[in-house]
Formats: structure tokens, sequence, C-alpha cells
């Protein structure tokens, strides 16, 4: 009884929200709280209560199986015997015919037991076949919820580069205001023109409508993240900074791969029941009941009876059926290991593009860095050529933005070659 009342304990607080305002949050935490909160969480719980009950009733089969039964009839005719009998008031004596008629109107009450004492060995192969079925559907939860833990991680790396473009677009904001200050300081001494002063403004301005969409994507995923996991996240959340462990050798872990096993290999245990279902089947049995009439057929009167006995049962001609099913079990246990054999090519793919693009990410990081390095003294000394009026500010301008795409660019691949990372070790079934 403790089993079941998990299910709507965790149903329960699954819909219990929480807040998280200013706090760290951490990729382990957000996979966590989807686990706990997500509508799918509690359905590996309810799989296993489930097979706990079809376990307990397959079980019971072997235990006595009680029917009280009632019945009241009436019926057209009944048994009439016709005799020829003495008759004592006669003298001489005699004899007279007389007849002897049941009652019509019959009532039975009657309690049925049977005993299952040999079955062929099908309640095994039905239970082991539940068990089979059970951890199939327990592979498959856990497949679910893996899906909506790779929608967990693909949101948790954008929100990364979001809150990192941002502070970048910040800074450059920054940077133009304090080259405002100084142009406005050379505007008044003559030395730059006002256009200058404006190209520079236009860019703020746009820089300001990145700032703005920035956040507005950043609410949109908060939002969505929030619904994954069950739980309110402020805007003031931190986020941190996954590690991503590189091992030497990940071991393919997948539900998906381990459902199809275990469904496989229940058709085996299918193929026995088809079996069984053949073979002799013997009970015992008893009936107790009281009636009118009881066992004498000729009795008009209510009366106690019993019987005790066993029963014998054996399907010796099916029509073959048993034979098809069993050619259907083999047939589907075949497609099962095509179907697993596509999977596992699908994965191959999966893992050799994962890695190739890990490589192209590690390698873009760091030509990104040493672009990042170039453009960052390249915009140092268009700053300086700009106070002494050697370019104009467009050409400023397109330096500045030059070295923020750069650095743009390398966060972004840093966050793509974490999120490719994690997405390795995804496909291999390690969350």
């Amino acid at each position: 009884m403790r089993r079941l009342f998990k299910i709507p304990v965790v149903l329960l607080f699954a819909f219990v929200p929480t807040f998280i305002y200013g706090q760290a949050i951490s990729l382990e935490y957000c996979k966590q709280r989807v686990r706990q909160n997500h509508p799918i969480g509690p359905n590996a719980t309810i799989t296993d209560s489930i097979a706990c009950l079809k376990g307990k009733n397959l079980k019971n089969e072997w235990l006595p199986q009680l029917n009280l039964n009632g019945q009241a009839t009436y019926q057209s005719d009944a048994i009439k015997l016709d005799m020829l009998l003495p008759d004592t008031f006669q003298k001489p004596i005699g004899f007279s015919k007389k007849t002897i008629e049941t009652d019509r109107d019959q009532y039975k009450v009657w309690l049925d037991a049977t005993q299952l004492i040999y079955d062929g060995g099908l309640n095994k192969a039905r239970r082991e076949f539940s068990d089979l079925s059970y951890k199939s559907d327990v592979f498959s939860a856990k497949s679910d919820i893996n899906k909506v833990l790779d929608q967990t991680t693909q949101l948790y790396y954008s929100i990364i580069l979001n809150r990192s473009n941002k502070k970048l677009v910040e800074v450059l904001i920054n940077t133009y205001d304090t080259k405002l200050k100084q142009i406005n300081s050379l505007i008044s001494q003559g030395m730059m023109m006002e256009s200058d002063r404006d190209n520079i403004t236009v860019e703020v301005l746009k820089l300001n409508q990145q700032l703005f969409e920035l956040d507005m994507l950043y609410k949109s995923l908060l939002a969505n993240l929030s619904v994954l996991m069950g739980e309110q996240i402020g805007d003031s959340a931190k986020f941190d900074i996954p590690v991503i462990n590189k091992p030497d050798s990940l071991q393919m872990s997948r539900p998906d791969l381990a459902a199809l096993d275990a469904k496989q290999e229940a058709l085996q245990y299918s193929e026995k029941i088809y079996k069984a279902q053949r073979m002799p089947k013997l009970s015992a049995f008893a009936q107790a009941g009281y009636g009118k009439p009881g066992l004498n057929m000729l009795s008009t009167s209510f009366d106690p009876y019993y019987i005790i006995g066993l029963n014998f049962k054996w399907n010796i001609f099916d029509w073959n059926n048993s034979a098809r099913e069993r050619s259907i079990a083999r047939m589907q246990a075949v497609m099962i290991n095509n179907q697993r054999s596509a999977v596992e090519n699908n994965i191959q793919i999966s893992i050799n593009n994962s890695k190739s693009r890990i490589v192209q990410l590690e390698n873009a990081v760091v030509t990104d860095a040493k672009i990042v390095e170039l453009r960052s003294s390249i915009a140092r000394r268009s700053a300086d050529r700009l106070d002494k009026g050697l370019i104009s500010s467009t050409d400023f301008i397109n330096d500045l933005n030059a070295e923020m795409q750069a650095k743009l660019n390398l966060e972004m691949h840093k966050v793509q070659l974490m999120q490719e990372q994690s997405n390795l070790q995804s496909i291999y079934g390690v969350y």
C-alpha cells in the first residue's frame, strides 16, 4: 500500500510553484527540477506502481477463485413420473395410477471454488512477459524525460549566450558614450564636425535597440525554462557556466535502446505464452449450495448439497492459431532488431557529426581569440587616430564594430562548444 501513495504525493509537489530570484542557478539544478516537476516526470513512478499491481494480479491466479451465484427460474415443463402404487384402502388390495411431478419454480444459491493445479507454464510466462514489458515502459519514460532535458540544456546555453552578448553590447555602449564626451569637447574646439557625433549617436541608438531585443529574448527564454522546471525564475537570477568533463571514453547508456531490447526479449516470452496456452490445464473444483431442488431432482423441498472434483482441459486443435501467433512474434522481433540497427546507425552518425563539430568549434575558439586580440589593437589605434583627427568617425565605428563582432563570435563559439560537448554526452545517454 505504501507504493500506491507515492503517486498523489509526487503529483501534488509537482504543481507547487517556487520562485528563484537573484541566486545562482546551475544546469544540473535545472535538470533536477525538470525531473521532479515536469508533468511526465512522475511517469516512471506510476509505471512502477502499475507493474506492481499487474504482478500481484498474476500471482493471485494461483489462489483459489471463489464465486457466489444465485438463480431463480420458472420452467414450462418439469419431470413427471406415472407410477402404479398399491391402494391399501381397497379390499382386496389393488393398484391405482399416481403421477409425481417436480415443481416448475426452482431456486438455487451456490458457491463455486476453483484451485488451479497445473497450467502448462502459462502463468510464469505471463509474469515474465509482464516484467519485461514493465522494463520497456520504464525505459520509454526515461527516454521521454531525456528529450525534455535536451530542451532544458538548449534553453540554458541560449540564456548564457544571451547574457554574454548583453555584457558585450553594454561595454560597447559605454565605449561610445565615453567617446561622445570626447567628441563634444573636440567639436567645441572646432577640431571635429557635428556629423561625427551624429554617426556615433546613431550607433548608440542601434545598440540600445539591440540591448532591448536581447532583454526581450531573455525574458522569453526564462519563461520557457520556468515552464519546464515548474518554478518561476526571476530576471536577476545568475546562471553558472557549466563545467563539462571530457572523459576519455563514453559508455552508451540510452534508454531508447534499452526499451527496444526489453521489447525484443518480451516477445520471446510471448511465444512461450502462445505455446503454454495449448498445454493441458488441470484444476480442482468444489461447489456447495442450497436450493429447490438440490441434487435430487424429484425433491420439492429446499435441500443443501455439494460437489467436489477435478477439471481437465486440453485444447488439442486450434486450427494453427497458436503457431501463427508465434510466427507473428518472431517477425515482430525481427522488426524490432531492424529498428534497433537503424537507431544505432543514426546514433553513430550523430556521434560523428558531434565530434567533428567539437573539433571545428575548438579551432574556432582559438582563432577567434587571436582575431579579438588583433581587432582590439586596431580599435585602440583607431580611437587614438580619431582623437587626433586623422580618421573619420565612420572609420572608427567600423573598427569598433569589427572588434565587437569578433568578441561576439568568440563568445558564441565558446557557448556552442560547451553545448556541443553536452550534446555529445546526451547522444551517449549521459545526463
